[in-house]
């Protein structure tokens, strides 16, 4: 599909009768099948657990399961899953997204990617991910220094009570994001710098600092991950 519009396709749907499209659906119809003969319910009340895999730009990037109603709960909901009226339980891979760059490179990740010196954990974890999504490493620091002003976060906060004004039916007219907020990340402490942060995260992962700000990483490393839940499915 088009990334920048949902509704169209980037290329004409290719030969249904490949092999490769065979093999990426054969997994997605397993597991719909499946639920035919079983139930999965929160709270007594049923949910539509079947799923749809959606790539971006070729078969190779993206890949993810979409559509599935537990996909969209919060944690708290998941853990009240049940299947066929016995419980269940959510196993989870720790940084996947960063175990699989150094898998990529032949190295087993043993400890916690996210602990550097002098930034605290939970920001650095954020600023990580996002840093996989980022196509020119320029943009990414920039990006982490605007949030980080004060400035900027004072415009946010004002955009987004005027938002939730809308949203709760307050005012009737909905607010216009300002420019200055494209790309924001909430969370950034005051004053850090995108050059501290992304100087952080090359020291403590020198083995696989070549991957950042490399065309449609992100993509494809939720085609890996697509691909080892299609493995776990089957």
């Amino acid at each position: 599909i088009n990334p920048k519009n949902q509704n169209t396709w980037l290329s004409t749907t290719p030969d249904r009768n490949s092999r490769m499209i065979t093999q990426l659906s054969d997994p997605v119809r397993l597991y719909n099948r499946s639920w035919c003969a079983h139930v999965a319910t929160v709270d007594n009340v049923a949910l539509v657990p079947f799923c749809r895999r959606i790539f971006n730009y070729s078969y190779s990037l993206g890949g993810r399961y979409y559509g599935g109603e537990y996909l969209t709960l919060p944690k708290a909901q998941r853990a009240k899953i049940l299947i066929d009226c016995e419980s269940t339980l959510e196993p989870d891979f720790t940084a996947l997204h960063i175990a699989i760059l150094y898998a990529w490179e032949g190295v087993q990740l043993q400890d916690d990617p996210y602990i550097t010196e002098n930034i605290d954990r939970s920001v650095i974890k954020g600023l990580m991910l996002r840093l996989l999504n980022f196509a020119n490493t320029a943009d990414f620091k920039r990006c982490v220094t605007r949030s980080s002003s004060i400035d900027t976060k004072a415009t946010y906060a004002a955009y987004k009570g005027q938002l939730i004004a809308y949203q709760s039916g307050v005012t009737s007219t909905p607010p216009i994001r300002p420019k200055m907020l494209e790309g924001f990340i909430e969370g950034v402490p005051d004053g850090l710098t995108g050059q501290q942060v992304y100087d952080a995260i090359i020291a403590r992962h020198p083995t696989i600092a070549h991957y950042f700000g490399s065309e449609h990483l992100g993509l494809r490393l939720q085609h890996t991950d697509s691909q080892i839940m299609s493995g776990i499915i089957t």
